[in-house]
């Protein structure tokens, strides 16, 4: 059951997308298949747990080069770090007015996990408060725009299987497909959005609900089973 509201200057696509009616061009995104079992994607995720496990162990409040440096490691750990250069965070030009706008990393309270990190991209200036799980893939990409806030204990499901069981017993792959948040984006606390999903600029997503099809931009309320 959905619950959301629409601003006065929504249009009547955005409407019916909220009301649950069908609208092709917000459907969900189709996804790729991939043998998640292999040795070398597995290698990839260990690397990521380790990245993850890195970053968790390190206090929040440690300096923001510190902290920027770990972020990349998770997201971004084949690169010329010479260029890592002094960032500014989140919380910086949260604090400094002249920074505001500026920020080129995110703030992310520990813990934070994620299961491949290559095809995650997030936004300077948002933030992600404790407890967030992206289960993401190698073959799909999870972007999280600018200016977001995203509540504790948010999880974000880039993967699924089989819906037949005979086909998942048949051909036991994973299968990825893209989220996109978009910009300054609100969040509540233990929200799950799943595959394919979109949700546009501006919106606001209710505690505790379960995203399954795609939110209009600056659309506001919470999703319910």
């Amino acid at each position: 059951m959905d619950d959301f509201m629409e601003p006065e200057n929504m249009d009547s696509a955005a409407e019916s997308a909220i009301e649950g009616l069908e609208q092709p061009e917000l459907s969900r995104r189709p996804g790729v298949a991939f043998p998640a079992g292999n040795s070398d994607f597995r290698a990839v995720r260990n690397r990521c747990m380790q990245a993850c496990r890195i970053f968790n162990e390190t206090p929040e409040d440690a300096p923001p080069v510190v902290r920027s440096r770990l972020w990349l490691d998770i997201i971004r750990p084949v690169r010329d770090r010479s260029n890592d250069g002094t960032p500014i965070t989140h919380d910086e030009a949260l604090s400094n007015p002249c920074k505001k706008g500026k920020a080129q990393t995110p703030f992310v309270k520990p813990p934070f996990f994620a299961d491949y990190g290559l095809r995650l991209a997030v936004g300077g200036s948002t933030f992600i408060n404790r407890g967030c799980m992206i289960m993401d893939t190698p073959v799909a990409d999870i972007t999280i725009g600018r200016d977001c806030n995203i509540g504790p204990n948010c999880v974000l499901v880039g993967v699924s299987h089989e819906m037949q069981p005979q086909a998942r017993l048949a051909e036991p792959v994973s299968i990825g497909r893209p989220i996109t948040i978009g910009d300054n984006v609100w969040i509540g606390a233990n929200v799950t959005i799943l595959d394919g999903i979109t949700i546009g600029d501006g919106a606001v997503i209710g505690a505790g609900s379960v995203v399954t099809k795609n939110i209009p931009s600056h659309a506001r309320g919470r999703t319910r089973a």
